[in-house]
């Protein structure tokens, strides 16, 4: 079985793909999930929508979070991360970047923190900075 830090690796790259092939054919992603069952399987979530949706991120972040959750404590999963886009503030100046933010969750450790990842999306080329975490 693979140790907490490496299945926190792997939802964070399998994010990293999700978010990039997005980008790279659409220009924007909406909020995806990410899990890892009880076999150390990755199982992708992501929601298609269609332009009659009404489309609403923090519910969709929300419903998410509450299936996941349920999944958790059943023991179906053993982590999952929920991925979604926020601007944030990258100096003192007051520049801002769009980051994606994993909310990530693993049964072994509840001091998981929120990773942020910067990033610009340049002539439909990804480019994510230097990431950072803040505790929960």
């Amino acid at each position: 079985m693979a140790s907490i830090d490496e299945e926190i690796q792997k939802l964070i790259d399998q994010s990293f793909f999700i978010v990039e092939k997005a980008l790279n054919e659409s220009g924007v992603y909406d909020p995806f999930a990410i899990t890892i069952n009880e076999k150390g399987e990755i199982i992708p979530f992501t929601y298609d929508r269609t332009e009659e949706d009404d489309f609403d991120s923090e519910q969709i972040i929300e419903e998410l979070d509450a299936v996941l959750d349920a999944q958790l404590e059943n023991k179906e999963i053993r982590a999952y991360g929920v991925g979604y886009e926020v601007t944030i503030e990258i100096n003192e100046k007051g520049d801002t970047s769009k980051a994606l933010v994993l909310d990530l969750i693993h049964e072994e450790d509840e001091r998981v923190p929120f990773y942020f990842f910067p990033y610009s999306l340049e002539n439909d080329t990804v480019e994510f900075g230097e990431s950072f975490g803040i505790e929960k």
